[in-house]
């Protein structure tokens, strides 16, 4: 086992499946280098392949044996035979599809038959899944069994699972700086045993986190278990870049002054009102990318005001209670109170209409109420984001006060202070302050 001394490491991505992997396009040819992927490395402190840092976590046997190949080329990265979850389990079953398994069955069809069945078997290579198997799964073996007159036997595989505690302690490594998950549907476990960790000490959350968000684990757990992770990872001082039913992609506030996030946070165009920089969270359609403004959602500032309100009591909402218990007491409206006890006339209700006017979330002057604000600490030990608390500069050679602008940098005077204090590579060297320092002395 590696042991990373204790330090932040640059990765940990789990669920490496045959798509896009950190390993491939540090390790691999020309040929399997992934745009994802490189996007993603732009954000690490280290990409140098022969030194970077980080975990590869997969449950597959078999694609674990694939990628040893890569791993000599990568002296200080890891690739762990497990799965990653809420609970710390030996053997637990993993139904897979592999390549071997694909081979064997488009040689049973005809060469003429084959391009059809390869292309449902592409879909179930992916399609591995721990405890069960893939929800989405059985709409390809059906197809393949009415098409092609084959049922294909699921593989069942062994694999321990690990709590996110479990992975620092064994691996002694301290938060990361790109947290990649695509797990089938058991992203929102992994964030949410990430959470349990990190939040008994802060300096651990990772600063950028990407995860698959197309509905696999609401499949699993029930409806809104991926917007309600999103909601206490906001709570947690997480700033949401991107929502949309692909991937979502989260930045820690205590990161937000690192250039290279910063400069990929920029690099967001909403095609609406063709503008960069737009308010975020961004959100997405098949064709388009739009900002909160135009997209009539919650702002950056907004949601996280919403985070740290106490939830509607239905667990499928994920809106905020409503302030005004004459509205609904513990639910964000009376429709969603009604659809939670079951009442006849709250079911059965169209999309658009599963919310009253007077619900929290198409009232926006919930967020000028000083009622609601009271108590909100959007500058909160996790780095959340919001109106700064003033102060001198945390860098302890700094005399200036701390930026009045938390999306500068939150705590210090400029982006170029809280590298140095934070001991990053990038803030060495150059200029002792960054021209968004407001040069304000703290005395």
């Amino acid at each position: 086992m590696k042991d990373f001394g204790g330090n932040r490491i640059n990765f940990v991505q789990a669920g490496l499946g045959t798509n896009c992997t950190f390993i491939q396009n540090f390790a691999g040819k020309k040929t399997e280098s992934d745009s994802v992927i490189r996007s993603l490395s732009g954000l690490l402190s280290n990409a140098d392949p022969s030194t970077v840092t980080g975990i590869s976590v997969e449950p597959v046997a078999s694609l674990i044996k694939n990628f040893k190949q890569y791993m000599p080329k990568l002296k200080n990265a890891h690739l762990l035979h497990a799965a990653l979850g809420e609970e710390d389990i030996t053997g637990e079953t993993v139904h897979a599809f592999t390549e071997q398994m694909c081979e064997e069955y488009l040689s049973q069809v005809r060469p003429a038959h084959r391009e059809g069945l390869a292309y449902h078997m592409q879909y179930l290579l992916n399609m591995s899944h721990v405890g069960m198997v893939h929800p989405n799964a059985e709409n390809h073996l059906q197809q393949i069994r009415q098409k092609f007159n084959i049922d294909i036997e699921v593989e069942q595989q062994q694999s321990d699972v690990w709590t996110w505690s479990k992975l620092v302690e064994t691996y002694n490594f301290k938060g990361c700086e790109v947290l990649l998950l695509d797990t089938e549907g058991h992203d929102a476990q992994i964030l949410r045993s990430m959470i349990s960790h990190c939040s008994q000490d802060p300096e651990e959350w990772p600063h950028f986190i990407q995860f698959e968000s197309m509905g696999l684990c609401d499949a699993l757990e029930g409806k809104g278990s991926e917007k309600r992770v999103v909601r206490e990872l906001e709570k947690y001082g997480y700033v949401t870049i991107m929502l949309s039913n692909w991937n979502t992609y989260l930045v820690h506030g205590s990161a937000m002054g690192n250039p290279k996030i910063k400069k990929w946070v920029k690099k967001w165009f909403c095609d609406v009102c063709k503008q960069y920089e737009a308010p975020l969270p961004m959100t997405s359609d098949a064709k388009l990318n739009y900002c909160a403004t135009c997209s009539k959602s919650w702002t950056t500032e907004q949601r996280q005001v919403a985070a740290q309100m106490p939830p509607c009591i239905n667990p499928e909402c994920e809106y905020p209670a409503n302030p005004d218990p004459h509205i609904s007491d513990g639910f964000c409206c009376e429709k969603c109170e009604g659809q939670f006890k079951g009442e006849a006339w709250a079911m059965n209700l169209k999309k658009d209409r599963m919310h009253t006017a007077c619900c929290t979330s198409n009232d926006s002057s919930i967020f000028l109420d000083p009622n609601v604000l009271l108590g909100v600490n959007l500058t909160s030990a996790f780095g959340g984001y919001g109106p700064v608390k003033g102060g001198k500069c945390k860098h302890p050679e700094c005399n200036l006060m701390q930026n009045s602008d938390p999306w500068i940098s939150n705590g210090y005077c400029c982006e170029k202070c809280e590298g140095l204090n934070k001991g990053e590579d990038w803030a060495e060297g150059g200029k002792r302050h960054y021209k968004s320092c407001e040069q304000i002395p703290a005395n």
